[in-house]
């Protein structure tokens, strides 16, 4: 949406796990490194650990990516499964049959898959990510798997992914030759503040624009202060601060607008860890105090610290791109509509009532309507019209 504005390719703040945005802080950088090297030297079982949005899945693509063709690997990535259900993904994914195999079975024909794999000169890798969700008997399981070696190798090698919980399950007396078996441990921190200020133009480098906002010291500090140096959060924190520059028409970021869009009730308390709230300074002051940092509020006794009188929210970027998500909701809810209806075999268009002022709610509304492929493509194409508003 707001992409031409800044000059962009493409949108720098997405969420997807694209390897291609990877910024290698130290601890990335690490990690990468260690991985590099278990694949290199066959080790055994591996463990990579990191907070909710710290980059693990990013950095495990990145890894996927350097893999050579001699490489067999299976992805597991719903954990939630008991033993037997965890050996039938396992086996699914490497393209072993499982339609009316049991467990022996399956574990037979996994051995024998590993050892047809090692005789053609070919590698098996096993990727679990949301480790931290397995049952200690499924954890189990995998121990057992790794006994498959030959003198001098491993048969299978493991990676488990996870977060920092992972490590106290792994810490239970009954793991503790799984934890024995572990040749390789890394966690991923959060980002420093330096750090996340260079996340930040790294991915607007990459989108095509490095120069396409301006942040003020302050406003890069806060976006650490709010996120906790956690790049998911960053992104979307980002991600939103670009779409409220674009409401206003500016390409200037400051501490004003990060403690204002932060501040957001979707915000506080849900992707963002909650912080002390921040006095925000009138932002048409021309004194002299304007620049002095803002101070946090204070639960000292006594009285209240001194500092500035706290400035409504500056409505412009708030109203507009509230609207502009409101549209986009509205839109998102009606392509949901039409797909239902296609297949439940029918098709139920909605009236629609482009609003002449942008103050007037979109009007939706859905009669029956007997099935009309060219109804349905005409009530697409006024759905679309909304992004235009």
């Amino acid at each position: 949406m707001y992409e031409a504005f800044f000059g962009l390719n493409k949108k720098p703040f997405e969420l997807v796990p694209n390897p291609d945005f990877l910024y290698l802080s130290r601890s990335h950088s690490r990690a990468g490194t260690y991985l590099d090297y278990a694949m290199r030297e066959n080790t055994g079982f591996i463990l990579l650990t990191g907070e909710v949005g710290a980059g693990k899945t990013t950095i495990i693509r990145r890894l996927l990516g350097t893999l050579g063709p001699n490489v067999q690997v299976s992805k597991v990535f719903n954990t939630r499964l008991e033993a037997d259900q965890l050996i039938a993904t396992i086996n699914d994914d490497f393209g072993i049959e499982i339609e009316g195999r049991s467990k022996v079975q399956m574990l037979r024909d996994l051995y024998q898959f590993l050892i047809e794999q090692y005789g053609n000169q070919r590698r098996s890798v096993l990727i679990i990510d949301e480790a931290q969700n397995l049952s200690v008997d499924s954890l189990e399981e995998l121990r057992m798997l790794s006994n498959l070696e030959t003198n001098d190798t491993k048969l299978l090698q493991i990676l488990l992914v996870g977060q920092p919980e992972l490590k106290k399950i792994l810490s239970v007396p009954e793991l503790r030759q799984l934890r024995q078996r572990i040749s390789i441990h890394c966690h991923i921190n959060p980002l420093s503040p330096e750090e996340t200020a260079q996340y930040v133009f790294h991915r607007l480098e990459v989108a095509g624009n490095r120069d396409a906002v301006s942040f003020d010291e302050e406003a890069l500090s806060l976006v650490h202060e709010y996120s906790g140096g956690i790049p998911r959060l960053i992104n979307v924190l980002c991600d939103f601060l670009l779409l409220s520059a674009f409401a206003e028409e500016t390409r200037a970021i400051t501490g004003n607008l990060v403690d204002e869009v932060a501040s957001d009730s979707q915000f506080e308390g849900q992707f963002l860890p909650r912080k002390t709230p921040l006095t925000r300074r009138p932002s048409g002051s021309g004194e002299k105090g304007d620049n002095q940092p803002r101070v946090r509020a204070s639960s000292s006794e006594g009285a209240a610290p001194d500092r500035a009188p706290q400035a409504p929210l500056r409505s412009g970027a708030a109203e507009k791109a509230a609207e502009i998500y409101r549209k986009l909701d509205a839109f998102e809810q009606s392509i949901q509509q039409v797909s239902r209806g296609l297949l439940e075999n029918e098709v139920r268009p909605a009236h629609l009532r482009i609003p002449e002022s942008e103050s007037e709610d979109v009007v939706i509304e859905m009669p029956d309507f007997k099935r009309s492929a060219s109804a349905s493509g005409r009530w697409i194409s006024e759905l679309k019209k909304i992004f235009t508003r």
